[in-house]
């Protein structure tokens, strides 16, 4: 199994509370005196999470408090994760109060949350689906789409164009080595006998409808045109445009995906990516929403919201 142990659950505060009051130590304690105690039992592991029999993460307290701020909420996790986790290093935080995309990146800054590919062949599953209910809705793509792709490996753009991208008209890519442009484009025009161009300056990616970038260390935003759509491969890889669809997840059904020995606690029913990459078969149909800008849509919220419909 791919990257046990990578995983906690931050439950709410009242959720918190309520967990600590069944406990015998915190039983007779009385409300407010149990709340100023709040930093001195923060970080406590109430139950382990697992896929099937194996851990794969773990469900944590970290205040009985609602008004705790952003940064002291980031410094408390990053304590648990320093002094009590068995963790070492995370790709995958969950808030039960929803906090997980505003949250993600002050995560990454205090270098608490790891930027990870994990579920990089789910959203390479998820991509066309998407791409294709879009596609029939937007006025501007009925004359064919131009896609960008931004490989970390020469695989990386197999992996899309081998999918069904018969929307697709125009496929480019963009890399600085000249050992994986020409290995791209003769691939594509034995196996596909389609001809890619390859693209070596950044600023000359400001054509493009749809970009999909798989690589973690790169700086393109600035020059991408206008209601653009752009895929990331990468979780917690976040980039702040407001010009351009920037999706950064997608989330699927839990499906029990998630267990835990404390039937007191309950999981979400709507799960990230990474999590759902523990499922050994991927199904669409089991597919929600996209996270764009740090909030949730589905399909016919993104339209209403940032494209205009045909």
């Amino acid at each position: 199994m791919r990257y046990m142990q990578r995983f906690i659950y931050v439950v709410s505060a009242k959720t918190y509370y309520d967990q600590l009051r069944k406990k015998g130590t915190y039983k007779h304690i009385p409300e407010f005196l149990l709340k100023i105690m709040d930093k001195k039992i923060s970080g406590n592991i109430l139950t382990e999470i697992k896929f099937k029999e194996d851990i794969i993460g773990y469900c944590i307290g970290i205040t009985m408090r609602e008004d705790l701020t952003k940064d002291e909420l980031a410094s408390r996790i990053e304590d648990f994760i320093e002094n009590k986790s068995p963790i070492e290093k995370i790709n995958v935080i969950i808030f039960e109060n929803d906090n997980d995309l505003i949250f993600t990146k002050t995560l990454i800054e205090k270098n608490i949350l790891e930027v990870t590919d994990i579920s990089k062949d789910i959203k390479i599953k998820t991509i066309p689906f998407v791409l294709k209910k879009l596609v029939s809705k937007i006025k501007r793509f009925n004359k064919g789409i131009e896609l960008l792709i931004i490989p970390e490996k020469k695989d990386d753009v197999s992996a899309i164009i081998e999918k069904n991208l018969s929307d697709i008209k125009y496929i480019s890519v963009y890399t600085e080595s000249e050992e994986i442009g020409n290995s791209v484009f003769d691939d594509a025009i034995k196996d596909i006998g389609l001809s890619i161009e390859i693209i070596k300056d950044l600023s000359k990616i400001n054509r493009f409808d749809v970009i999909i970038n798989f690589r973690k260390n790169i700086n393109f935003i600035k020059w991408v045109k206008r209601n653009s759509i752009v895929f990331n491969i990468y979780n917690n890889l976040s980039y702040e445009n407001n010009s351009c669809i920037i999706v950064d997840d997608f989330t699927f059904d839990n499906l029990g995906l998630m267990n835990n020995v404390n039937k007191n606690i309950s999981f979400k029913e709507e799960i990230p990516s990474s999590i759902y990459s523990y499922k050994e078969t991927f199904d669409i149909r089991d597919f929600r929403r996209l996270e764009i800008n740090k909030n949730l849509y589905n399909l016919e919220e993104i339209c209403d919201r940032f494209i205009v419909k045909k």
